[in-house]
């Protein structure tokens, strides 16, 4: 609290960010933390910290560098809770405040991990596949990838495969496989070649067997 009272130093700004980390990080164990039971403060308690930590940040300093960065967590913080419909809304409000493409980028992935958990896959999809094929000119000009591609191509693979369609999730899979071991694992599945037998024939006498 004493450090917080000092003028806006960069320091100063970057304790909000560091404090709302440290709280949301000990939220879900709060109740393993003796200090913690002690003075009462639960995973609600904790959480709420952070957030509003988060929030102040926002509202003080929105043009800081590290406010993007304070957005994500923020909408992380949301997705955490389980809160998909706050999730979303502030990904869209963040993409649009802060509009270098990486950023946005980062934000339109986040909304589409939580259209996913609501069971909006339709959009799910529309969001993901933007960011997969997206492509952003980098500081030297080249023309570069979304950050996001690869977590974009395995969330697709996942969803087409939850929809049992399996030759589009196979897509997915191969283009992330050296990259996520579980892709390999599911392609290595679908390609496999079983044979399956009973364990006991019953053959009558005079019976083709």
């Amino acid at each position: 609290r004493l450090w917080l009272e000092f003028p806006d130093l960069p320091v100063v700004v970057e304790t909000y960010l560091t404090l709302s980390d440290k709280l949301l990080t000990l939220a879900p164990h709060a109740h393993e933390v003796p200090g913690l039971v002690a003075s009462g403060l639960g995973r609600a308690e904790l959480t709420k910290a952070g957030i509003d930590l988060l929030q102040r940040l926002l509202t003080l300093y929105h043009a800081d560098p590290l406010a993007p960065e304070a957005g994500l967590n923020l909408v992380a913080a949301y997705l955490d809770l389980e809160d998909f419909d706050t999730g979303v809304t502030l990904a869209q409000e963040m993409a649009g405040r802060f509009e270098k493409p990486r950023f946005q980028d980062a934000f339109r992935y986040s909304e589409a991990v939580a259209q996913w958990y609501m069971g909006e896959d339709d959009q799910a999809v529309r969001t993901l596949r933007g960011i997969s094929d997206a492509m952003y000119q980098a500081p030297n000009g080249a023309m570069v990838q979304s950050e996001n591609r690869d977590l974009a191509l395995y969330i697709l693979a996942q969803i087409h495969h939850a929809r049992r369609k399996f030759s589009e999730a196979a897509e997915y899979y191969e283009q992330v496989a050296t990259i996520f071991p579980d892709a390999r694992d599911v392609l290595d599945g679908f390609k496999a070649k079983q044979i399956a037998l009973d364990e006991v024939t019953e053959v009558r006498p005079g019976k083709t067997a």
